[in-house]
């Protein structure tokens, strides 16, 4: 089966907050886009160089690496295996929690800029993870970091930790994965709700693993993907986007955000499919929800007439194509009138519907009230708030 031309790309997804959120987070780069995170941290401290890692002190690797400028691959993947090991600023860093040097120095691994250049380490100890550490590396040519930059630096590092522990959107879980499926960091949320469902972080990151490179064997960086699942006996709607701050086979790493799924009428949990044809039919529909979706030629894609398509897909699914289709579209409705001042008909434009009036009726003929209703809070608080 040939997939189809991909439809425009969304302009509204789980993965990144509009320009209308209610609460945005401070540029990060699991929520913004590198651009962001650039002109936020040149803004604290200007810098010629810079990185941001979650390192293990174990056995780091380059896929810890969350944001970067300025270096070169060469360098980040010997500072990985053995380059720490020389790298004196980054041991004095590790006693002190924040280090000066000089990138002409001979203590001084070039990890954070060119020759001759003021280098400076801020790390300090992700509390939830035994022997995991935020570091920030930041170098420039010319004058010496000023102490109120020194401080800048310093509290950057501790919003970022802050920021992914404990995310602004009420009921959002958030978790990192490396390149080889490896849980990197998770937030207390997360490890709660893995906890209670009694389920692993390895099941977790290996259940996302499969549904992942079932539906989307070829994945390019920063294009976000979603998909369905239970942990436990809460359904949860899991966005995904591959992010890549080192040029380096594996440097790349997985940003996830779960949302818990307690609203009637939800989107059905769907893991691994037995039939590839449904797979790449649920595929089409995550990925063209916000334009017109045509059934017929997903199903003439698969092979099959449009009966058989309706009538195989019902079967594994649970519900029609066109039903879940729509489903799919109020998910990302519901989320958007939550956690956003978005105007009603953009979110409704955004989500695949020509008019506010289709969506609206779309809307209440799932939910139960209209766009408005909802945003208002009249419903059900136990039908559609996320579980704490």
């Amino acid at each position: 089966m040939t997939r189809s031309a991909a439809p425009s790309p969304i302009r509204l997804n789980p993965l990144t907050p509009s320009s209308a959120a209610i609460e945005p987070d401070i540029p990060a780069p699991w929520s913004h886009t590198p651009e962001a995170v650039e002109a936020w941290v040149q803004s604290e401290a200007s810098c010629d160089s810079f990185s941001l890692w979650l390192v293990s002190l174990d056995n780091p690797a380059p896929d810890e690496m969350l944001a970067s400028w300025g270096l070169k691959p060469g360098v980040i993947s010997d500072w990985t295996l053995t380059g720490r090991g020389r790298d004196r600023l980054f041991q004095r860093a590790l006693r002190e929690g924040i280090a000066l040097g000089n990138a002409a120095a001979p203590e001084t691994q070039v990890l954070a800029g060119t020759p001759g250049a003021h280098v400076v380490y801020h790390l300090h100890p992700e509390s939830l993870q035994r022997r995991r550490w935020w570091l920030v590396t930041l170098a420039r040519s010319g004058a010496a970091y000023s102490p109120e930059e020194l401080r800048s630096i310093e509290l950057m590092a501790r919003q970022w930790q802050a920021v992914f522990n404990r995310p602004s959107e009420r009921g959002m879980r958030r978790l990192l994965i490396g390149n080889d499926d490896r849980l990197i960091h998770a937030d207390p949320a997360t490890r709660r709700t893995l906890g209670n469902a009694n389920i692993s972080s390895a099941q977790l990151c290996r259940t996302l693993r499969e549904v992942r490179k079932q539906r989307w064997p070829e994945i390019i960086d920063g294009d976000p993907i979603d998909m369905t699942i239970s942990i436990g006996d809460v359904d949860h709607w899991v966005a995904l986007r591959r992010n890549r701050a080192a040029d380096l086979a594996q440097g790349s790493h997985w940003h996830a955000q779960l949302r818990p799924i307690t609203g009637v009428n939800s989107l059905p949990a769907v893991e691994d499919l037995a039939d590839e044809r449904v797979v790449l039919a649920i595929a089409a529909i995550h990925e063209g929800f916000a334009g017109p979706i045509n059934l017929d030629a997903i199903a003439e894609a698969a092979g099959l007439s449009p009966h058989h398509f309706h009538r195989m897909f019902t079967k594994l699914i649970g519900v029609s194509p066109k039903r879940y289709t729509t489903l799919k579209r109020m998910q990302v409705a519901r989320w958007l009138l939550r956690t956003s001042r978005e105007p009603i008909g953009a979110i409704g434009t955004g989500v695949g519907y020509t008019t506010a009036a289709h969506f609206a009726a779309a809307f209440k003929g799932v939910v139960g009230v209209t766009p408005r209703e909802f945003r208002a809070g009249e419903i059900d608080p136990k039908q559609e708030e996320p579980a704490g």
